[in-house]
């Protein structure tokens, strides 16, 4: 499913909307609020949250390919898609 979801989704228009966050430069440890969108949704599409979701971004390369991430990237954490979690609620 996940595979056919980014087969067929136009994430373009939701990149503009979202903007950016984080800065620019080496020392940024901050997430693209696209990556972590795209994790919240796979997340709900497949129930798995937070730690469990963790796992699955980091474990399985149809999570990875469709919150946006290469093999080489950092797989975000639990915390960091709990605190975008509770962002997106406010």
């Amino acid at each position: 499913m996940l595979d056919a979801v980014e087969a067929v989704g136009d994430w373009a228009p939701l990149r503009a909307l979202l903007g950016k966050r984080g800065s620019d430069g080496a020392d940024n440890s901050s997430y693209p609020t696209e990556v972590l969108l795209r994790g919240l949704l796979a997340g709900i599409w497949h129930n798995r949250f937070d730690p469990a979701l963790e796992a699955a971004i980091a474990d399985r390369l149809p999570f990875r390919r469709v919150v946006g991430l290469s093999l080489q990237d950092r797989t975000p954490d639990h915390t960091r898609l709990w605190r975008f979690r509770q962002e997106t609620r406010q």
